[in-house]
C-alpha cells in the first residue's frame, strides 16, 4: 500500500508508451509500471537528467521513467528535478544541478539496504520504515554519511561543506575523513527533527569543537526547495492513511 501510495503520488500524469533499450536501461511508463517490476527508478519530473551507467551515458527528458541499476551516476541539469523511487516507498528527490550516485541496492526478504553518494547539489529523502523489513538508508558526501531507518531529510554538499537538515525524526550524522572514511574524534551527532547541522572538511570537527545541531530558522523552511518537499511528504502521509 505505501509503495502504490507513493507511486500513486510521484507518477502524476505520465501515460507514456512503453519503451525498451537494450542493456541495463529499461524505459517504463510510469511509476506504477516500475514498482511493480521491483526495481530501482530515476523519475524525470522536468528538464533533463544524465544517467551514467555500465560504460553507458544517456541523458534524458520530462517526462520519463527509467529503471536504474546499481553505480547509476544521475545528474540533473539547470531548472531540472528528478526523483529515485524505491520499491519499498522510499524516494530520494534531486534539485537542479545535482549529482547522485546509487552507491548500492539490496533487497532481501528481511532487509532492504540504500547508499547514496551525494556529489554535488540537494538531495531530499523520505525513508519509508517498513513493518516486515529492517531498514537501512545512507547518504555520503565527501566528509559526512547520514544514517537513518525512516524519517526526511535535505542534505546539501558543495566544495567540501555538507549542511544537513532533519524535518522529521531523527538522524546520525558522521564527519568522517575523506580517505579512510573513518568518523573523526567529535564528529558524531544525532540531529533531531526541526534542526540542522553542518560540517566543513576544511575545518573539521575535533573533541573540543564537536559538531553540533541548531534550529532551522523559519526562513529556511520556507525556501521553495523545502517548502515543496514538505507538502509532497504532507501528501504521500495523507494518502497512505487513506489505504
Amino acid at each position: 500500500a505505501v509503495c502504490l501510495a507513493v507511486a500513486v503520488l510521484l507518477a502524476g500524469s505520465f501515460l507514456l508508451m512503453k519503451t525498451k533499450n537494450g542493456g541495463q536501461f529499461k524505459i517504463f511508463g510510469s511509476s506504477l509500471e516500475a514498482l511493480a517490476n521491483n526495481g530501482v527508478i530515476v523519475e524525470v519530473l522536468k528538464g533533463q537528467v544524465t544517467v551514467i551507467l555500465g560504460g553507458q551515458e544517456k541523458v534524458l527528458s520530462a517526462p520519463l521513467n527509467q529503471e536504474i541499476d546499481k553505480e547509476a551516476v544521475l545528474t540533473t541539469a539547470a531548472a531540472s528535478q528528478a526523483n529515485i523511487i524505491f520499491p519499498s516507498g522510499s524516494s530520494a528527490r534531486l534539485d537542479e544541478n545535482t549529482t547522485v550516485k546509487l552507491a548500492d541496492f539490496n533487497d532481501s526478504d528481511q532487509s532492504i539496504g540504500i547508499k547514496l553518494r551525494l556529489e554535488g547539489g540537494n538531495l531530499w529523502s523520505r525513508v519509508q520504515r517498513l513493518a516486515d523489513k529492517e531498514t537501512n538508508y545512507e547518504v555520503e558526501t565527501s566528509n559526512t554519511v547520514a544514517v537513518v531507518k525512516g524519517t526526511s531529510f535535505n542534505i546539501f554538499y558543495k566544495d567540501g561543506k555538507t549542511k544537513l537538515e532533519v524535518l522529521a525524526n531523527t538522524v546520525v550524522l558522521r564527519a568522517v575523513d575523506p580517505i579512510t572514511r573513518q568518523t573523526l574524534a567529535g564528529g558524531e551527532v544525532n540531529v533531531e527533527v526541526g534542526n540542522f547541522v553542518e560540517a566543513d572538511q576544511s575545518s573539521p570537527p575535533t573533541i573540543e569543537k564537536p559538531l553540533q545541531g541548531a534550529k532551522i530558522a523559519p526562513q529556511d523552511l520556507e525556501k521553495p526547495w523545502l517548502k515543496d518537499n514538505l507538502e509532497k511528504d504532507k501528501k504521500t502521509d495523507e494518502m497512505i492513511l487513506r489505504l
